[in-house]
């Protein structure tokens, strides 16, 4: 966990060629809640793609109130398939992409996905529901308090999406 650290760029350069070395490759669990990421989003991509690169790749990602204004975006050939936390609240994830993470993978494993305050869509909503709905979804906790921009168009593909998820804590 690094919660609300002070990643300045040496700090961020540090942690970056960490993991080029190979030291977040056991990693399944990162957690940079509080911390500052907007203009590190890029880097934000690459140690996410290499953690867990040993051992079945993340399992739990935290990003709340980093003021991202987008997803990581994983490497070509990197599988978020094994995630079970996604916890992204309170990040401005507006416009094109900001859930690419969400768009380009299927992430029926997922357990817990919280963007409450994201300022989300009625097109984000629909991602959302595209990458969890099916028969495998194993979602259990689901925050997306205080996204009005859904609406009704969004407030229907979540609908669907939870018909098929089971019980939500």
């Amino acid at each position: 966990h690094m919660r609300e650290c002070l990643l300045d760029p040496p700090a961020l350069a540090e942690l970056l060629a960490a993991a080029r070395g190979g030291v977040l490759a056991r990693v399944r669990v990162l957690d940079v809640s509080g911390c500052w990421l907007r203009d590190y989003e890029e880097l934000l991509d690459e140690v996410c793609s290499r953690c867990g690169e040993a051992d079945g790749g993340l399992q739990k990602l935290a990003l709340e109130h980093c003021d991202v204004t987008r997803l990581p975006r994983v490497a070509q050939g990197v599988s978020l398939s094994g995630l079970l936390e996604l916890r992204a609240s309170y990040n401005p994830l507006q416009g094109d992409g900001c859930l690419g993470v969400l768009a380009q993978q299927r992430l029926g494993a997922l357990r817990v996905l919280h963007l409450a305050g994201c300022e989300l869509g009625a097109s984000d909503a629909q991602a959302i529901a595209n990458s969890l709905g099916g028969p495998a979804c194993q979602l259990r906790s689901l925050d997306l308090d205080d996204n009005p921009g859904f609406g009704a168009t969004g407030a229907h593909a979540l609908a669907t999406l939870l018909r098929g998820c089971g019980e939500l804590e």
